[in-house]
């Protein structure tokens, strides 16, 4: 009897603490909402659309980033190699001596790749002849952005000061003295890239295209900046993160503002010359479909009923590892665009 008065006695003490709690908070009723929570956050994600995941694009060594003219012509850099997907797998193309960094397509579908060398810690540009890896360029100094349009048309930006430069097929000339995370080059022509705020700092606080003389500001974000696909000066996406999520958003040129997507799912976002969205992480490829259009690797976009959405379980996908450049972590800050619906 003696025991169980002690027990009652507590279960009234703990009925009392809860009775006491205030309602739960608005922040805390969105957090429920969540992908913890489950069927809610699909319902989210299936507003604009869904990431597609293709079970046969595994990698089993794991990507370091993908590039694409089209869904019939995708590449992958991972840990041990470089990577075509071809008939329904990934199929290692020559051997590299490095670990390769970045890859870009040529619009005559020709993969480029950054190539590290050591002791000397400069870099080789190199590209694939259909048979082998050729050096096109050295460099002394690392790089951590390329996008490449043909031979005589390919833009990096430095790791020192992070100044952009051109290469017109004879030499390399600076492209203003704007510090960029990131430059792409859309199916245009158009040059766009993720301004960083100062001098020792990783923020991108500002999206900036190339006018031919001078970087011009377009966006100005509340936060940080973190990945681009531009596919032409009015079709853009960026990812960002909010906290612990990670998000997309797509441009709106008519009331300039940007419109979240959904969740991302993984690391990089890249975009193909046939308006394709993919984004990869350590293991996986996904293709961004939205409602109404179905997309499937290596054929056309149809327009049709929407997909059944990514179940709750597949949304929870982070990067495992972050991309590394020059022997370290390369961080990817988030940042939170000043307009979004």
């Amino acid at each position: 009897m003696k025991y169980r008065v002690v027990v009652l006695t507590a279960v009234c003490m703990l009925s009392n603490v809860y009775a006491a709690q205030p309602a739960a908070s608005a922040s805390m009723q969105k957090k429920l909402n969540s992908i913890w929570a489950g069927p809610q956050q699909t319902q989210e994600r299936s507003a604009a659309g869904r990431w597609v995941k293709n079970p046969n694009m595994t990698l089993k060594y794991g990507f370091k980033g993908i590039a694409l003219n089209n869904a019939k012509n995708i590449w992958a850099i991972s840990f041990l190699g470089i990577y075509k997907f071809e008939e329904n797998a990934w199929k290692k193309k020559g051997n590299v001596s490095n670990e390769p960094l970045y890859i870009s397509i040529a619009t005559d579908d020709t993969p480029y790749v950054v190539l590290p060398t050591y002791p000397k810690r400069d870099i080789k540009l190199i590209r694939f002849d259909g048979t082998s890896w050729t050096q096109v360029q050295r460099l002394k100094e690392w790089i951590f952005s390329l996008s490449v349009v043909n031979a005589d048309d390919i833009w990096i930006v430095k790791q020192v000061n992070d100044l952009p430069f051109h290469w017109n097929g004879k030499v390399w000339a600076q492209k203003g003295s704007e510090r960029l995370k990131t430059i792409r080059v859309g199916r245009d022509g158009v040059v766009m890239g993720l301004s960083m705020s100062s001098e020792g700092e990783e923020e991108a606080k500002s999206l900036v295209q190339w006018d031919g003389k001078k970087w011009q500001k377009l966006y100005t974000f509340k936060n940080m900046g973190s990945e681009l696909a531009v596919l032409d000066k009015d079709t853009l996406w960026i990812a960002n993160s909010v906290g612990s999520d990670f998000f997309l958003y797509k441009w709106d040129p008519k009331n300039k503002q940007w419109i979240k997507q959904g969740k991302m799912l993984g690391f990089d976002l890249v975009v193909g010359r046939d308006g394709s969205l993919w984004s990869s992480d350590r293991d996986n490829v996904y293709q961004w479909v939205e409602n109404g259009v179905k997309c499937e690797t290596g054929g056309t976009c149809t327009a049709q009923p929407p997909l059944k959405a990514v179940l709750p379980e597949t949304i929870n996908v982070r990067p495992s590892q972050p991309r590394k450049t020059n022997g370290g972590a390369q961080k990817t800050p988030p940042f939170i665009p000043s307009q979004t619906n």
